[in-house]
């Protein structure tokens, strides 16, 4: 099985679409789905077109629910100049599908299990970097 794991589309429609055209059995988004890019609505309905399950990242967060995307300092300020441009594109359907995103998604392929988060599994938040310390991240693991 050819599993496709999407991230950060960031309302980039054009890339989203050639991503998709990657041969693939199966797809998981990962998340921030919108903040930056001009095409947000876009990029919900072909999630919701291609039924793609979906977790919730803190663009997708911040949009739904009007506050700090509490992302790094290099990006902030993109994330602060189009939020206003990503409310009045989005209409409520659409606003009310990035609040009921799931912070998890369980899945189950090929007999192994899988558990999607957007970035640690304790918190939409907190970034795990490649400096990261092993210990660390096994400090962060949920047991499910």
């Amino acid at each position: 099985m050819k599993l496709l794991l999407i991230a950060d589309i960031h309302a980039n429609y054009e890339a989203f679409q050639t991503v998709l055209e990657t041969p693939h059995d199966k797809a998981i988004c990962f998340g921030d789905i919108v903040d930056y890019g001009p095409d947000p609505d876009k990029c919900i309905d072909l999630l919701l077109k291609k039924a793609i399950p979906t977790i919730k990242g803190n663009h997708d967060n911040a949009v739904a629910f009007k506050v700090n995307c509490q992302c790094g300092y290099k990006y902030k300020h993109l994330s602060v100049a189009t939020m206003e441009y990503t409310w009045k594109v989005l209409d409520n359907s659409r606003i009310e599908y990035l609040q009921k995103l799931p912070l998890l998604i369980k899945e189950e392929i090929e007999e192994k299990r899988l558990y999607v988060t957007h970035a640690s599994p304790r918190s939409m938040f907190e970034y795990i970097k490649p400096e990261t310390p092993d210990e660390e991240i096994q400090n962060k693991i949920i047991v499910l």
